[in-house]
């Protein structure tokens, strides 16, 4: 008889000894969020979140450090006392803060005291931004675009929470987003009016101007926008917004654009014009950064329609002309971010490159290259300008979780300015990664990398968990990963392969396309070359003792490896698809299923039936650890359940791991805890004895 049990999280162990790597040390590290740097260039500000185990509970706090100490030994001090404090911005005399508490904004001078609240709306805003002329601090609210003030929209949705029924019409998609089913509200730009007075900012108490006033858009974009998606000119006269283009076929293409507007025109209430800079391209146009002398506006787009992982050109629009040309065009790898330099001649951009996000300098005029920063992981690039356009940003490994680092423009005096977790660390034993390259599919060279158990023993054989990663246009890098450690399964005694196979970002553009239209291709012959290769290699491994587990399309491939080889002891299966026609009618973006299978199911020459790992039933025999979130809307719960269907029925040992509250990813400690501790019980149960 079928039941449901209700899973405990396994206690927290002694953690004030050396020990190796667990998912309770995992979810107790702080994390550190991207710095900021003070107009003037002399404070740098990030936020530290750190989850206290004990009360469940997490708290953000804002920290500072001098740029002048970032080369002495620098000690940040706490600026806020929490318990959630975020989106931090300095008034553009770095005289103070802005930040988001309790859905409001609050100011704080740098110079110390407490924090004072700026607004009392009656809604929640976040994503703040500082005009450079100190006019307006930008914010985010989601509203009823038809709504003539925020106080209008939020009676609006307190009249339709009162509402005893909770249903919804939909005449067009999209009707759920990520984890949410959508509501006619929207992400708006508002301009709050603020002064100086008496040498404190506050709110001057006009109406806050609502940027996209009357439009059915969001910006920032659902569901993983942010401030990135809005930016103002230095001179405050203007700003340039990130949306979608509206239509019928909104789920079905990624035409998003790029709009200016004047601040003037929003103000007097005209007929504000917003301009379409980007309206030739069919893809992704996002992220502007203006100029320094904001004659320009540099900005990531990607050329084709339909595909979110196309190649991200770096582009620059000249305001004087309308004209936009393509800066390194012949550069074969994606850019993520971009800062101009304080002269205006090179744009530092982060890039993924083999397995690393790289701080690379890029000439406005030649498209030259040069890499400055090339090891681990680093993100999120601040500049100091007053000292030499020093850089600032953090930096994270498959060792250590994120810290801030810092350099010279060029590279050089490479400084740990914050060491957070060295203390946790010292006490956590973990494993160093290696990296391989070998011959996969068309015998085309494949990065992987590989750990030993924490406190390997020589000598012995041990047990080998193969780790698949999602996207599937994503990459195993040398990052330090808050879902998919590797250093947890190393911790549990086992040895980790990770394969970056073809269709992994980082190792060029043509590289990452192999994978389109080829899903169960490629691929699956990379994985299958690559556990050859480590068997082979690494004589530490014991060939009769493996598993393969993995996420979104590493989760797709569990369910095709159980149809298409029996090499492995155990697999899990994470928010995988299961039968890829049904995903594409259940899924919220439909553009990502058309370009992948060549358009949609009912469509001649489309390939899911090809590749769908509902195909191969009839071959299933591996033991299977099926779980599933019940707010993924990216790859539905029934997907899930089709697979562990699908094992119960051919009498496969099988469990289903759900959790109603989660979306695609566990994010919650302690549901992360529970869902650590089944997948390393399921490993253990079928790798531990070589004769189970």
């Amino acid at each position: 008889m079928a039941t449901a049990r209700v899973p405990k999280a396994s206690v927290t162990p002694d953690l004030t000894v050396p020990h190796p790597f667990s998912v309770h040390d995992l979810i107790r590290f702080h994390r550190i969020g991207n710095p900021i740097v003070s107009p003037n260039g002399e404070i740098v500000l990030f936020t530290k979140k750190t989850f206290n185990a004990e009360e469940e509970k997490w708290s953000s706090t804002l920290q500072t450090v001098t740029v002048s100490s970032l080369t002495q030994n620098a000690k940040p001090k706490c600026f806020t006392s929490g318990p959630a404090d975020y989106s931090p911005v300095f008034s553009p005399d770095s005289e103070t803060v802005a930040f988001i508490r309790g859905g409001q904004i609050l100011v704080i001078s740098v110079h110390g005291g407490e924090a004072r609240p700026l607004t009392k709306l009656p809604v929640e805003v976040g994503d703040l931004r500082w005009s450079p002329d100190g006019r307006y601090i930008g914010f985010v609210a989601n509203v009823f675009p038809e709504a003539a003030t925020l106080e209008e929209s939020a009676t609006m949705s307190k009249e339709q929470d009162s509402l005893s029924s909770k249903a919804f019409v939909y005449d067009a998609l999209p009707c759920r987003a990520w984890d949410r089913w959508l509501d006619s509200k929207k992400n708006h730009v508002f301009l709050l009016e603020v002064e100086k007075q008496d040498g404190e900012w506050r709110a001057t108490g006009r109406a806050p101007i609502d940027v996209l006033k009357g439009q059915h858009v969001d910006c920032p974009r659902i569901p993983f926008g942010g401030a990135e998606d809005y930016a103002f000119s230095p001179d405050g006269t203007e700003v340039t917004y990130v949306s979608k283009k509206t239509g019928r076929d909104m789920a079905w293409h990624t035409n998003t654009n790029l709009h200016r507007v004047q601040i003037a025109d929003l103000v007097n209430g005209s007929n504000a014009q917003h301009v379409n800079i980007t309206e030739s391209n069919l893809g992704y146009d996002e992220g502007p950064v203006y100029s320094p002398d904001g004659r320009y506006i540099a900005y990531l787009s990607m050329e084709r329609a339909q595909f979110e992982s196309d190649k991200r050109r770096i582009m620059i629009h000249d305001r004087t002309n309308n004209s936009t040309r393509h800066v390194a065009a012949d550069w074969e790898y994606s850019p993520e971010s971009i800062e101009w330099s304080s002269d205006q001649s090179l744009l530092y951009v982060v890039c993924e490159m083999a397995s690393r996000r790289r701080i690379v300098s890029v000439n406005v005029s030649s498209g030259e290259r040069k890499i400055l920063v090339a090891d681990h992981t680093n993100v999120g690039i601040a500049l100091a300008r007053s000292h030499d356009d020093r850089i600032v940003f953090c930096r994270d490994s498959i060792l250590e979780p994120a810290e801030v680092f810092t350099c010279k423009k060029d590279g050089q005096d490479l400084i740990q300015v914050t060491r957070y977790n060295a203390e946790k660390l010292r006490l956590i034993q973990r494993s160093p990664a290696e990296e391989f390259y070998y011959p996969g599919w068309n015998n085309e060279q494949v990065q992987g990398w590989i750990l030993k158990p924490v406190n390997y023993q020589e000598g012995t054989k041990v047990p080998l968990a193969v780790v698949i990663h999602g996207g599937p246009q994503v990459a195993f890098g040398d990052h330090f990963h808050y879902r998919w450690n590797p250093q947890v399964l190393a911790g549990s005694g086992f040895a980790v392969v990770m394969i970056n196979f073809h269709g992994s970002s980082g190792f060029g553009q043509a590289f990452t396309d192999s994978i389109s239209k080829n899903w169960g291709g490629a691929p699956f012959e990379d994985i299958m070359k690559g556990v050859d290769y480590a068997l082979a290699t690494y004589t530490f491994l014991d060939a009769n003792r493996t598993a393969a587990l993995g996420a979104s399309y590493g989760g797709y491939m569990m369910n095709y490896i159980n149809g298409n080889t029996d090499r492995f002891k155990a697999l899990v299966c994470h928010d995988g698809e299961f039968h890829s026609a049904q995903s594409y009618y259940t899924t919220e973006e439909l553009f990502f299923m058309e370009y992948e299978f060549n358009g949609p199911p009912f469509a001649e020459g489309n390939l899911c039936d090809k590749w769908s790992p509902h195909q191969f039933v009839n071959n299933w025999k591996t033991p299977s650890l099926i779980i599933h979130g019940g707010k993924d809307y990216r790859l539905v719960d029934s997907e899930g359940i089709a697979a562990f269907t699908a094992l119960q029925r051919k009498g496969i040992p099988s469990q289903l791991l759900y959790f109603p509250e989660e979306n695609h990813w566990v994010l919650k400690p302690q549901n992360s805890i529970i869902w650590h501790d089944h997948v390393l019980g399921w490993l253990h149960r079928f790798l531990d004895n070589t004769n189970n």
